[in-house]
């Protein structure tokens, strides 16, 4: 440990001033959005590096909370790790290892998952289903599960991709079932059953639940490598099925719930859908060839969704703002693949390359305001920003913290 258990307990106890916090996969709000704050400045020129440190091998993307940020990594051989920083330095406040795949089938490997941070604790999903729930001050372990034990499934062909997603006293997770475990105990509380006779229904695929409210009942969607799945959160039912097919079953986005849970924005490889929930059934309302997303998501904002059309080799990409409601194309410009957050009114841009660029959020046109180059390698991680502070990282561990600079 770098700094003594008293010493850590004491610094995060102590009231912080952020103003825009990160604290999990998404973001605060669950939609890769955050609030503009005082130090949020859309030209990059006005950015400088802060520091950069390797946090070795994978796709995690960075949790911030207060003074410390959180990820994940792999040392290429057999350990994978859980890693909390001091933000303002980049320096190891603690690290807790245990053994891990490397799992690089077609990719770097690593870690897919990004921490969940919520009070005192965090939560974290390994990449052959090692779960942990650990104490935030200093990384000691509260408690331990095995996803792969527990659904005594096939481990995915990538290995596990769901952040935890917090609900209650719960812990949600996807895997080809949903699985849901007691925050405070580990202790499995109940998993999604096969409905269908075909057990190839049930293909895992690689995204993260999505906790809803449609008229004062709680919902789960998530994806399969076959479809979407909406359950009641009380027991786990099926309340209905959207039937989808992907190659290799590659579902890697995010579900979008809008409109109070009675619409839900989808996007894969084929197409993207939009479809109506009525608290019993799914019907689709649009689908759209010429909006594909492979590993990024799209982000939704006073109804139009936003995102970078096409697969992440494809040069011929560009970004495109829909409107949710009749799927009208408004604008489409061509653009790089990208990871994309929301701060405010300004779009953050993270290409496959690495770089970095900010647009303005516009149904009109596409406006871009500034660019440079950040990383290299293979970028699939979203960038995060927190009072001041992007964090980008690539797929062979480099994080760079830009402070901006004023």
């Amino acid at each position: 440990m770098v700094m003594t258990r008293q010493l850590l307990i004491l610094l995060f106890l102590i009231p912080c001033l952020a103003f825009a916090e990160w604290p999990k996969f998404l973001g605060p709000n669950g939609n890769d959005t955050v609030e503009k704050d005082s130090l949020f400045n859309p030209d990059l020129s006005r950015w400088q590096k802060a520091w950069e440190v390797n946090v070795e091998l994978g796709y995690s993307a960075t949790a911030v909370v207060g003074d410390f940020i959180y990820t994940m990594g792999h040392d290429g051989k057999n350990t994978e790790k859980v890693l909390c920083l001091d933000v303002k330095t980049g320096k190891t406040v603690w690290t807790h290892t245990y053994e891990g795949i490397l799992l690089d089938k077609q990719h770097t490997g690593g870690p897919n998952t990004t921490p969940t941070i919520e009070g005192d604790k965090l939560y974290t999903l390994g990449k052959a289903g090692q779960i942990f729930c650990l104490n935030k001050a200093d990384g000691s372990v509260v408690w331990k599960a095995d996803l792969k034990a527990l659904t005594k499934l096939k481990l995915p062909n990538w290995g596990y991709a769901s952040s935890p997603v917090t609900h209650g006293d719960m812990i949600l997770l996807s895997c080809g079932r949903t699985v849901v475990l007691n925050k405070k105990t580990g202790k499995l509380l109940w998993m999604s059953k096969s409905v269908d006779k075909d057990e190839k229904s049930y293909i895992s695929g690689y995204a993260t639940p999505v906790v809803f409210d449609y008229n004062g009942t709680d919902y789960v969607t998530f994806y399969l490598g076959t479809g979407l799945e909406i359950l009641n959160v009380k027991d786990g039912s099926r309340v209905a099925r959207y039937d989808l097919t992907s190659k290799y079953n590659m579902v890697s986005t995010t579900p979008i719930v809008v409109n109070e849970g009675k619409n839900i924005f989808l996007s894969w490889m084929p197409y993207s859908a939009f479809l109506e929930f009525d608290g019993k059934s799914i019907k689709s309302v649009w689908k759209e060839k010429n909006a594909t997303r492979s590993f990024q998501n799209n982000i939704v904002i006073d109804g139009v969704a936003y995102g970078t059309h096409g697969h992440f080799r494809d040069k011929r990409t560009k970004m495109q703002a829909f409107d949710l409601k009749s799927g009208k194309l408004l604008w489409e410009e061509k653009f790089p693949w990208s990871q994309i957050i929301a701060v405010g009114d300004t779009f953050v841009c993270q290409n496959i390359n690495g770089n970095l660029t900010t647009a303005k959020v516009s149904k009109e046109k596409f406006e871009q305001i500034s660019s440079m180059n950040v990383l290299g390698n293979v970028c699939w991680t979203k960038p995060t920003y927190s009072n001041g502070r992007l964090f980008v990282r690539n797929n062979l561990g480099r994080l760079i913290c830009y402070q901006f600079s004023q």
